[in-house]
């Protein structure tokens, strides 16, 4: 499988996608269009998403399948690391 093979694709209540691959989730801001990376050094139980295993739930939080469970989160509320890019 390639590396940074992309599995599955969310929107959060404020517009922002996110993408669940084989190295980690990843944020594209709708505001600002930069690209963040949250893996096990942000603190996530696990950087490897299965395919087809995500949802966004009614209360604004979102679930991704990994290898070693279900990961439940807040987009709203992760700490915003050093962006991977940003617009030139």
């Amino acid at each position: 499988m390639p590396n940074n093979a992309i599995f599955d694709m969310q929107l959060d209540t404020k517009g922002n996608i996110w993408l669940g691959s084989n190295s980690g989730l990843i944020k594209f801001s709708s505001q600002n269009h930069q690209i963040q990376k949250f893996d096990q050094e942000q603190g996530l139980a696990n950087s490897e998403f299965n395919s087809d295993t995500s949802l966004t739930l009614l209360d604004g939080r979102m679930v991704y399948g990994s290898p070693k469970g279900l990961i439940f989160f807040d987009p709203l509320k992760i700490k915003i690391m050093r962006p991977l890019s940003s617009p030139r």
